[in-house]
């Protein structure tokens, strides 16, 4: 599900500074009323940057990551910088058992409409409702792309210092909702060396909404930034504060 594996952990999630991590690791404590070793989930954890910093507040972190080699990246991220506090499994939220004693949960840089299948989004919401009590709260955090509407239509060459090209082909279908892109690398002569597809279903604000509501989800607050930055339109984030009905 969504982008995984060694592109993004290197293109990325090692690109992040650590002060942004305070920053969205301060924000989720805040969000989700964390106090002293209460227990929280980190779902698809990428490397337990954020999982580290909240263990460091006296937190404790289950931290969960569905891909294999991002989940083995952040162990031996782990085993560098111990950390009290915090388990890494790599599990997908579906595969957690019930009654893990959770105190709140959040998921960051969710990859929300990947593959446009909105059934798998909605499976992914119900089973991070099915680990948490009644009461507690969840953060949900993925990309606005409401900003990016105009330009998903746009097409753009990239050149390679090694005389190759990087041709990027976009479609946006308003009726549906789905981008479209394909990638194509061009040889020096203009042979095509390889073609990528990938395709995500552009959800609106309104529709996340309605898809935490149908997965047991009350939404309370919606941010655009981690600075508590009311959501606007135009804001990078949709981040979402919600508690389990």
């Amino acid at each position: 599900m969504g982008w995984t594996g060694p592109g993004l952990v290197e293109s990325v999630l090692r690109q992040v500074p650590d002060q942004a991590i305070r920053l969205e690791a301060g924000f989720l404590s805040a969000a989700l009323r964390l106090r002293g070793p209460a227990r929280v989930l980190d779902v698809g954890c990428g490397l337990g940057r954020h999982a580290q910093v909240l263990a460091a507040r006296g937190h404790r972190v289950l931290a969960c990551e569905r891909d294999a080699y991002t989940a083995e990246q952040a162990v031996a991220e782990l085993r560098r910088n111990p950390q009290a506090g915090v388990e890494i499994r790599h599990v997908a939220v579906e595969d957690l058992p019930s009654g893990l004693d959770l105190d709140g949960a959040y998921a960051l840089m969710a990859q929300l409409g990947v593959d446009t299948a909105r059934d798998d989004d909605e499976a992914f919401l119900r089973a991070v409702r099915g680990t948490l009590p009644p009461d507690t709260r969840f953060v949900l955090d993925y990309t606005n792309c409401l900003p990016m509407l105009g330009r998903l239509e746009d097409s753009a060459v990239q050149e390679l210092p090694d005389g190759r090209r990087i041709m990027t082909l976009r479609s946006h279908d308003v009726f549906t909702s789905v981008s479209r892109r394909t990638r194509i690398l061009l040889a020096p002569d203009g042979s095509e060396e390889s073609v990528e597809q990938a395709a995500i279903r552009v959800y609106h604000p309104h529709e996340i909404m309605e898809m935490l509501r149908a997965a047991g989800f009350g939404p309370l607050r919606t941010y655009g930034w981690f600075d508590g930055s009311e959501f606007r339109w135009d804001s990078r984030r949709v981040i979402v504060v919600c508690r389990a009905s």
